[in-house]
């Protein structure tokens, strides 16, 4: 099981996703599934994104649960390997900069939040 929490700052730019309406989920950005922009490809950087969606779209992909401090959001279980039990998620406001976070380690340096899929 995974748990994750978001900073104050974080939570004060998300909170109002984790609802009825929406969906948020973890992704894993490695050119599969519906949110790819591109292609498959072969990376070795780890590259992870926060994407909401509305509640009622397809997300067959993401069966994986993470428990965070606004709710649980879901990924995609073969990409558990990048991720450690217990993590954080950090924003920087000054240059709007989001961290995904291990306990001992930076697992995304520049984790991407994307909205473009709800109204």
């Amino acid at each position: 099981m995974f748990t994750l929490n978001f900073d104050d700052n974080a939570v004060a730019r998300l909170e109002k996703y984790f609802n009825d309406d929406y969906t948020v989920l973890m992704d894993f950005d490695d050119g599969v599934g519906p949110f790819t922009e591109h292609g498959a490809s072969c990376t070795l950087d780890v590259a992870f994104r926060i994407i909401i969606v509305a509640k009622d779209t397809d997300i067959k992909d993401y069966q994986q649960v993470i428990n965070t401090n606004l709710g649980p959001m879901l990924g995609k279980e073969y990409a558990n390997y990048a991720l450690n039990d217990v993590m954080k998620i950090t924003l920087q406001p000054t240059f709007n900069r989001w961290e995904l976070k291990g306990e001992s380690e930076t697992i995304d340096p520049a984790l991407q939040i994307v909205t473009k899929y709800v109204a």
